[in-house]
């Protein structure tokens, strides 16, 4: 009889020591996710903060002057656009200066 009631107090305390293990993962687990929403809040938040401020700029009058500028290619009264073509401005840019040196003194520049 004794050793029945031993068994039935070894398995209650088994079934106690596992429930609070189980207990013990389940927190940890909590408080991890816990952790990661309140880093994806501030984000978030953080990211809300700069929505707003932009939504101002956009809202502004030196905004939609700007992209009609940029955009729409418009001006004001009495201001004329001026449109550089791309090529020109290319081909003046990789122009390099073309070094006329012979190649005996090249190499003795390059080794003094």
């Amino acid at each position: 009889m004794k050793k029945v009631i031993a068994i039935v107090i070894i398995l209650a305390l088994f079934v106690i020591i596992r429930n609070i293990i189980v207990s013990i993962t389940s927190l940890s687990r909590s408080n991890r996710d816990l952790v990661e929403l309140k880093n994806n809040l501030i984000t978030s938040k953080r990211e809300n903060q700069l929505l707003k401020e932009r939504l101002k700029y956009v809202q502004t009058d030196a905004f939609v002057e700007e992209e009609a500028r940029n955009k729409l290619n418009l001006a004001r009264e009495n201001e004329y656009i001026v449109v550089v073509p791309a090529q020109k401005a290319e081909k003046e840019t990789k122009q390099t200066a073309i070094n006329y040196d012979p190649n005996w003194k090249k190499w003795w520049d390059l080794f003094k």
